[in-house]
């Protein structure tokens, strides 16, 4: 529902460029939501309070930020950092999603972003799994 908002009411209330198509967006978006989902789904089982993850990628948004390359340029970030954002769906999404919506692009435009999302979406939800898996057999021996 908020990627309706995002993405159809609110770019035309404020009188955005809305070039891109509906379904592009939508089918753009999924694997993001997925992969974001799954990650935050792993990285919650990695402290002992699942709330800490939030606090750590609250306290990881503005590096994130200037990784994915809007308001400091691509060129100028080391090859390491280079490597190390794209562990995170935004950097794809980020991508894709402007180039959609702003510039027009059709999915198959921008198909390597949209690809590699679905490409973390699988390594997310396997960490996932793993991690349930895990946190499952830690509770049935601490209760049994």
């Amino acid at each position: 529902m908020s990627l309706a908002l995002f993405f159809i009411v609110l770019p035309r209330v404020y009188g955005f460029s809305t070039l891109g198509r509906v379904a592009d967006l939508v089918l753009f978006a999924v694997p993001f939501v997925l992969a974001t989902s799954f990650m935050g789904q792993a990285a919650g089982s990695l402290f002992r309070h699942r709330e800490t993850a939030v606090l750590v990628f609250v306290a990881t948004t503005l590096p994130q930020f200037f990784l994915v390359g809007v308001s400091w340029p691509r060129e100028m970030i080391p090859p390491v950092l280079e490597q190390l954002r794209r562990i995170f769906p935004s950097e794809s999404a980020i991508d894709g999603l402007v180039r959609i919506g702003q510039m027009g692009a059709r999915l198959s435009e921008v198909s390597a972003d949209w690809l590699y999302l679905w490409l973390l979406t699988a390594v997310y939800f396997g960490l996932a799994v793993v991690a349930a898996r895990r946190r499952i057999l830690r509770d049935a021996v601490h209760s049994g």
